[in-house]
């Protein structure tokens, strides 16, 4: 990223998203121990301000950068501490380089849903590990991924469709 409006960018989104992380932080830690499916589902989230700088800045490491910074603005409120980091910048960074790979043909939804997928495969093998040993079974490892797959999925058609909305009401992102 060449432009410092595009840097800045993603550091305004990234602190507005790791804001929703702090504010989401009770919530998901709580189903993280009661509900692994719907923590897998409610946490997802974290992934829409990566995901909507990428859209609407179309920018390379846009995710990855946004994830970063949100990280780093939740690590101290959260109880993953530093691994919250590794836990949005890995997945941000596959999905920015899906979107990448994906060249010209980036605004199609197909390219959305194959990004969503990914990000959410990432993410979901990043947070089997950290359930409970004593709960996990192949149906709740199923239920687990599923659940990232389906919600990393949305939340990706989301920042789509919200980086659309942006640019229609009349907010441009910076100049390429």
């Amino acid at each position: 990223m060449r432009s410092s409006r595009a840097l800045l960018t993603c550091a305004a989104i990234g602190a507005l998203s790791g804001l929703l992380v702090i504010g989401l932080s009770p919530v998901t830690s709580a189903l993280a121990l009661l509900s692994p499916p719907l923590y897998a589902l409610v946490a997802s989230v974290h992934m829409l301000g990566p995901l909507l700088a990428a859209a609407w800045l179309r920018r390379p490491g846009a995710a990855t950068l946004t994830a970063l910074v949100s990280g780093l603005v939740a690590l101290v409120a959260t109880t993953l501490g530093p691994l919250l980091v590794l836990a949005l910048v890995v997945p941000a960074a596959v999905m920015d380089l899906v979107l990448w790979a994906s060249g010209r043909r980036r605004d199609r939804v197909l390219v959305w849903v194959v990004t969503g997928l990914v990000g959410g495969a990432v993410i979901a093998a990043i947070t089997i590990p950290v359930i409970d040993s004593r709960l996990l079974s192949p149906a709740l490892v199923a239920l687990v991924a599923g659940a990232r797959l389906i919600a990393v999925t949305a939340v990706a058609l989301a920042a789509r469709a919200l980086a659309g909305r942006l640019t229609r009401a009349g907010l441009r992102p910076p100049p390429a």
